[in-house]
This record gives C-alpha cells, structure tokens and sequence, in this order.
C-alpha cells in the first residue's frame, strides 16, 4: 500500500520504515559520491599529489626485480599443446600425459597413454625411481611403497593402446590444484604438467 506521502505501508496502515531507511541509506551513499566528485574534480590529477622523482643510478637501484612473482593463478589452462603432445610420442612413447589429485588429496596420479611401447618401457621399469617435482612447493613426490600391494606404480609390461600410470604420496599436501608438475622416471621426463 502507499501512503498519501509516498511512503510505503504495511496492510495494517503503518509506514514500513524498511524500505525508507533503505531509500535513504541509497540516497545519502549518492549525495557522498556526488560531494566527493565535486571536491575533486578541480583538483589537478584528481585531489592526488604527484609522485616525488628520485635520481638514483643504476648501482643504487641495485638487481633487477624477477618479471612473475605472483602465485599460480586457479584458471584452467590448456594442459598440452599439439607440438608438446607430438614431442612427447616421438621421444618417451606416450601420448595425453595427466596428473591429477584424489579425491582426498593424499595421493597424486600419474597417466599417460602409449603409443610406442618400446620407448615407453622406461616407466614400467622397476629399478627406475619415479618421482614428481613440484615447482611451487619445492619438492619432489614418491611413489609409496604398500604392506601387502607393494609399489603404486605400474611394473607390468607396458602396451600400445594402453594407459601407464603410478600414484605418487602427497603427504602433507604440498601439491594443489592448478600447480606446475614434473614427472621423472630415470630418463624419462615430462615437464610443467597442469594438476588437475
């Protein structure tokens, strides 16, 4: 209902204070933009004071800053470009290289799909250490070692069509999502892997 001032009412004929205290809250945030505007408007570079100039010599300024020292951004990238897909079939074997995290997070998995299985055969190798370097944390993952299972790792011959994997420990959870990976496994490398 309206009151005959234009307020708004309740069904009982009350003035509904809610929705004024909200119309003035409104108009008293505009009336403060409005005013600040003003105040700054013929003010030069906007009421701001410019910056003071220093002269300093290049042995003063000292080294150079590194150019990205902002953390690993959440977005989704793509993961492997069609040359970096192509480079990894013809050198190790494999194709569609992919590293993701459990459900938990305790574990990392490593799959990767041959197509070559005679220079995939390095990553079914048992006496071939496997471990993922992660970039960010500084540390480089192992594969753990089970009770009655044994390794988490593929060590049967490896086959053309077939996915080869291993799971790495990410105990403490030094890996996350988003993060920049590196799988080695003796002379088998794969680099700047997208967790997933």
């Amino acid at each position: 209902m309206n009151h005959p001032t234009g307020l708004s009412t309740t069904r009982d004929g009350t003035v509904d204070h809610r929705s004024t205290g909200l119309k003035a809250g409104v108009l008293g945030l505009v009336a403060a933009l409005l005013l600040l505007a003003l105040h700054t408007a013929g003010k030069p570079g906007g009421g701001r004071e410019p910056a003071p100039v220093a002269n300093v010599t290049a042995a003063e300024a000292g080294p150079p800053i590194p150019v990205s020292t902002a953390p690993h951004s959440r977005y989704k990238r793509p993961h492997m470009t069609p040359g970096m897909r192509s480079y990894y079939a013809s050198l190790w074997g494999v194709d569609n290289p992919k590293v993701h995290l459990t459900n938990s997070g305790n574990l990392v998995r490593f799959t990767a799909h041959v197509v070559n299985a005679e220079r995939a055969k390095v990553l079914a190798d048992e006496r071939a250490t496997p471990a993922l370097v992660a970039r960010r944390a500084g540390v480089a993952l192992q594969v753990p070692q089970m009770e009655n299972v044994g390794k988490l790792r593929q060590i049967s011959a490896v086959e053309n069509g077939k996915d080869v994997w291993m799971v790495f420990s990410n105990k403490g959870f030094p890996v996350r999502t988003g993060d920049r990976v590196d799988v080695v496994v003796g002379d088998f490398r794969v680099e700047n892997l997208v967790v997933d």
